[in-house]
C-alpha cells in the first residue's frame, strides 16, 4: 500500500511504514547483508530492507515506485564470482552440518509444499552423500558445465538466469535487484516487473555502497554520510565456506566472469570500480583473485568511506 511520502513493506513478517527519508537497504544475498542488518540493530538505526530470503518471508527487490519515492539508499555488494562461490557452499546440503542453514536441513528432511521446489533444485544441482544423483560436487564442476549441451549444462545455465529454480540466491545477484526484471516470479508474491533499469534510477539518488570485502571500513564511514553519530562495534562478515575449499583455475574464473558479465556491468554503472582479476587470495581462501575497490569520495572524509554512486577511481 502506497501513500504520499510513505511506502509499506513486509519486513520480517510485519507490515511497516517506511517514511520518506528513512534509509532504504538493498540486501543482495551472500554479500554481507546479514552482518549489515545485525549492525543496524546494534546501532539502533532504522531502515527498510529489500531482500528475497528464506522462502519468501522477507520483501523483494525495490520497485520503480520505491526508488522514485525515497532519496537515501544503501546497497551491500560483493565480487560476483565470490558471491556465487558462497551461494554454492551456503545451499549445499552435503556440507558440514555446522555450516548447513536450517532451511536447507528442513527442506531436505520434511519439505512443505512451498519448499518442494527447493528440494527438487537441491537434489538435482548438488552431488554428494545426500544427493547422489545430482550434478555438481563442487563449484568448479558447476563452472565447467556452463554452456554445455547436457542436462547438467542446462541446469548450470538456468541457475544464473532463472530466479524461480528453488535456489534462494543463485540468480538473485546485482542484476536481479537493480537491473531489469521483465517478468514477475511464479506466484507474484516476492517481486514485481520493472520496465526501467533500477540502477539507472538509483544514479539520481543519494546512494552509499558497502563492500563485503571492506565491510567494517565502509560502515565506519556511514555515520558521516548519514550525518548522525553511530556508536556500535563494527562487524566481521560471516562466510559459509567449508574447510579445504578448492581453488578455481584462471580459466574457470574467466568463464564464470563472462557468465556474470551483467552483474559486473551494473556494478560499474553504479560507479563502483570494477572488480579486477589478479593474483590474490579471496575471502573464501585459495582462489587467485584480488578485488580492486575504489574508495575515492567527493569530499575528504573523517573516516574511510565507501564510494557514492556515479564516482570512479581517478575522479
Amino acid at each position: 500500500m502506497q501513500g504520499a511520502g510513505t511506502v509499506d513493506r513486509l519486513v520480517d513478517g510485519k507490515l511497516i511504514q517506511g517514511k520518506e527519508g528513512t534509509l532504504q537497504f538493498i540486501h543482495v544475498g551472500k554479500a554481507g547483508g546479514k552482518s549489515v542488518k545485525d549492525w543496524f540493530e546494534v546501532a539502533n538505526l532504522g531502515y527498510v530492507e529489500y531482500h528475497v530470503g528464506d522462502l519468501g518471508d522477507t520483501p523483494g527487490p525495490p520497485t520503480e515506485s520505491d526508488v522514485k519515492l525515497h532519496s537515501r539508499w544503501l546497497i551491500a555488494v560483493r565480487d560476483p564470482i565470490t558471491r556465487i562461490e558462497s551461494c554454492f557452499d551456503y545451499e549445499n546440503p552435503n556440507g558440514p552440518d555446522r555450516l548447513t542453514p536450517g532451511w536447507v536441513k528442513r527442506t531436505m528432511d520434511q519439505p512443505s509444499h512451498r519448499e518442494s521446489l527447493s528440494k527438487s533444485w537441491l537434489t538435482a544441482f548438488y552431488k554428494g552423500p545426500k544427493t547422489k544423483d545430482g550434478c555438481f560436487e563442487w563449484v568448479g564442476d558447476f563452472v565447467d558445465a556452463l554452456g554445455e549441451n547436457s542436462t547438467c549444462g542446462e541446469l548450470a545455465d538456468r541457475s544464473l538466469s532463472d530466479p524461480n529454480t528453488g535456489s534462494q540466491h543463485f540468480a538473485k545477484g546485482i542484476d536481479f535487484y537493480i537491473g531489469l526484471r521483465p517478468e514477475s516470479n511464479f506466484d507474484g508474491q516476492y517481486w514485481t516487473k520493472s520496465t526501467k533499469e533500477i540502477a539507472s534510477l538509483l544514479r539520481k539518488k543519494d546512494v552509499y555502497v558497502v563492500h563485503m570485502e571492506t565491510l567494517a571500513q565502509n560502515l565506519a564511514g556511514l555515520s558521516d554520510w548519514l550525518g548522525q553519530p553511530i556508536d556500535a562495534d563494527l562487524p566481521i562478515p560471516v562466510t559459509h565456506s567449508s574447510d579445504g575449499h578448492r581453488a578455481l583455475s584462471h580459466e574457470q574464473i574467466a568463464k564464470l566472469r563472462t557468465a556474470l558479465k551483467r552483474d559486473y556491468d551494473l556494478l560499474s554503472k553504479l560507479g563502483v570500480e570494477r572488480y579486477e582479476v589478479d593474483e590474490h587470495e579471496s575471502i573464501l581462501g585459495g582462489l587467485t583473485r584480488r578485488s580492486i575497490i575504489c574508495q575515492r569520495v567527493r569530499r575528504p572524509p573523517r573516516r574511510a568511506l565507501s564510494p557514492r554512486i556515479g564516482q570512479r577511481c581517478g575522479q
